[in-house]
């Protein structure tokens, strides 16, 4: 607009002048076309075909594939949301499912309509529910509108419908009376389900199979002409919780070779997120098969450089305890010279190097180390220390006291 404005007032001036005008013409007709050209070259390769993305559709078919029948499934924001209502709508899809937007939650016009339309257990009356605002108690707690609905939602269905929170929502959304759900939850699928027995990471290892293999859609993940934006990674990353939380739990129950397989599916799902690498190691570090943690990590090259750099720290530390200290400190070596300042590197060696003794090799650590990261005061002191002539090392039963590195 201001644009058109300085255009028009200098028209007005020179309208006089033919020339000057037609200068100004070419000008304009070069803007326009500059300007669609332009949003063109930036948007054309994410926006000009969408054949083959079922991401969002998929995703919110296996959301509501995770939910029993008839169930109420509290949903966090937007990405959890309107895909569900979509496929609900439009495809028919588990139109069974209630889902109850968190967000929204806190607004009675939604509230009213989730009780009179929806047919969500629901026993204040609309007068009361006109009427809601947040509260604070003596003590200083704050419950929010959503805080109340949730209360009073589960008090009202009496364990009628099968109750779940999306793995999306946040733990300080999953709350009853004002105390976390966490003990009375146990992951189905992509959603946690609400059970009246108490445990920690509580786990349906059948239903979780059965959904993760057999009935969710996981079309186009892997595709690399799929365009997908940092939205669309931040949606998938919720694919290696359900993944990497069903493998766990088979690792922890002794069925390791169930657990790789698992942990091999989310990676070959999901080859650019640092968690299944990260799992696997620590899985062949258990099962003491170092060489394929060794192989895993040889596929890395897409990780962020810090996910990467304390995945092979990990590594290390399993070579270590071993008894395979050379392996160890070849590996932190190597990541040093990727990675020079990569400080629980540089402690990983002193350690080492310190309680072999090595001095000169303790030096030229810490002088390459400072070379690189020449404000680390404190490094710089621990150096002085160990080149000063009165420098020893302790007796054997007190070699433990490595040099320290702060962050």
């Amino acid at each position: 607009a201001g644009l058109v404005k300085v255009i028009g007032e200098i028209i007005e001036k020179f309208k006089s002048n033919k020339i000057f005008l037609n200068i100004i013409g070419y000008i304009v007709i070069a803007l326009l076309l500059f300007l669609p050209s332009l949003a063109f070259n930036k948007n054309y390769n994410s926006h000009n075909d969408r054949s083959g993305n079922y991401l969002p559709w998929d995703y919110a078919y296996n959301l509501l594939n995770s939910c029993d029948k008839n169930a109420i499934l509290f949903t966090n924001g937007d990405n959890d949301t309107f895909p569900l209502w979509f496929i609900q709508e439009v495809d028919g899809v588990r139109k069974d499912v209630r889902i109850v937007n968190l967000s929204l939650l806190n607004t009675h016009w939604y509230i009213l309509q989730l009780k009179n339309r929806m047919g969500v257990p629901i026993s204040f009356t609309d007068k009361e529910i006109e009427r809601l605002i947040p509260i604070r108690t003596q003590d200083g707690k704050i419950f929010r509108v959503q805080d109340l609905m949730i209360d009073n939602i589960l008090d009202a269905n009496r364990w009628k419908y099968p109750v779940y929170f999306a793995t999306t929502v946040s733990p300080d959304n999953k709350v009853y009376k004002g105390e976390p759900l966490d003990d009375h939850l146990r992951m189905e699928g992509m959603a946690y389900r609400v059970v009246k027995e108490g445990g920690r990471f509580m786990v349906d290892v059948e239903e979780m199979e059965e959904k993760l293999f057999k009935v969710f859609k996981f079309r186009g993940i892997s595709d690399p002409n799929i365009i997908k934006d940092e939205n669309d990674f931040r949606l998938l990353a919720n694919y290696s919780s359900s993944f990497l939380t069903l493998a766990d739990t088979l690792r922890r129950a002794g069925k390791f070779k169930r657990a790789e397989e698992v942990a091999l599916k989310n990676l070959e799902m999901l080859p650019w997120d640092w968690r299944p690498y990260g799992f696997l190691v620590q899985l062949y570090g258990q099962m003491e098969r170092m060489d394929e943690a060794q192989k895993i990590m040889e596929r890395n090259e897409i990780l962020e450089t810090d996910k990467k750099d304390y995945i092979f720290l990990t590594l290390a530390s399993f070579y270590r305890n071993k008894g395979e200290q050379d392996k160890a400190v070849e590996l932190i070596e190597k990541v040093l010279e990727e990675s020079p300042s990569f400080k629980p590197g540089l402690q990983f060696l002193l350690s080492h190097y310190y309680q072999k003794k090595q001095r000169e090799k303790l030096t030229l650590l810490l002088e390459n180390w400072i070379s690189h990261n020449p404000e680390d005061n404190y490094a710089r002191s621990v150096l002085n220390q160990i080149k000063s002539l009165d420098f020893k090392f302790p007796e054997p039963e007190t070699t433990n006291q490595n040099p320290q590195i702060k962050n």
